[in-house]
Formats: structure tokens, sequence, C-alpha cells
């Protein structure tokens, strides 16, 4: 299962390109789901370290590397870019936001 979870991720991780800081600022990507209107919010990155202790736990380092590099990515770090949803029901609109602000580091947290 966890070999699973980390395929994935190396998959999805390879589905597009890195951006730096200033191509992901105010992004926001319009998704439609049924009647309701989402937004996706780019609201910043995380940079870890490849160590095995969050992508790939359990499994050596250098076998996530080897994933991240297959995907283009560096080897010794995992960028995790961060989103909120806003939702448009009718007249509502609803904002999913882990309010973890600036606990994630200077480059997230940055929504409100």
């Amino acid at each position: 299962m966890k070999r699973l979870v980390l395929l994935l991720a190396a998959a999805c991780a390879g589905s597009s390109s890195p951006k730096a800081p200033a191509e992901t600022a105010g992004r926001a990507e319009r998704v439609q789901i049924g009647h309701l209107e989402a937004y996706v919010l780019a609201d910043g990155h995380l940079v870890v370290p490849n160590d095995g202790q969050l992508l790939g736990a359990g499994r050596p380092p250098s076998e996530t590397a080897d994933l991240l590099a297959a995907a283009g990515l560096p080897r010794d770090k995992i960028r995790l870019d961060i989103q909120c949803l806003l939702v448009k029901a009718g007249d509502r609109v609803i904002l999913f936001d882990t309010g973890v602000a600036g606990e994630l580091g200077a480059d997230a947290g940055h929504l409100m």
C-alpha cells in the first residue's frame, strides 16, 4: 500500500512541471462539480527534504529519489503546493482552508 501511495504521489508530482513561486502566487483554477462552481486557489508551497518522513514513509529515501528523478524532479527535496478550495453554491460562498497560515514557513499561508 505504501508503495502505491508513493507511486501515485510521484505520478502526480510529475504531471506538471514545478513552478516558481511567482508563477503560482494568486493562481486560481475553476472546476465545475455538478451544480457547484469551485475554485482551487493557490496559497503558496512547502519544500520538504526527501528523508522518508513525509513522502514514501517506511521506504528508503533512495527509492523515492529514483521516482522523483524519473518524474524530472529534484532527488533531494519535495515541493508540495498548498491550495484552498472556494465553492459557490447559489448565493452561498464557502472557503475550505486548513488555516495553518505561517506555521508552514514563509512561502505558505498568504491567502488571508
